[in-house]
């Protein structure tokens, strides 16, 4: 869910997932008619470093909470 980000951003987070799903490190699938994506666990560590090292850089980041990345 993007709530509480500029709407002019919104199309940057989609161009980012959809790069992501082209890399594999995404997974599409449908829930409830619609999108969802969720995070293949052979990518899980690498995400949450990258996430973690740029967490002061981005704000966004905070507001992911990590430690509920399973």
């Amino acid at each position: 869910m993007l709530q509480g980000r500029k709407r002019s951003d919104l199309g940057f987070y989609g161009t980012a997932i959809d790069n992501l799903v082209k890399r594999g490190i995404l997974k599409v699938y449908k829930s409830q008619g619609r999108d969802d994506y969720c995070l293949l666990k052979a990518h899980r560590e690498l995400v949450i470093s990258v996430l973690k090292e740029n967490a002061d850089k981005y704000n966004f980041i905070s507001s992911l909470h990590l430690e509920r990345i399973r």
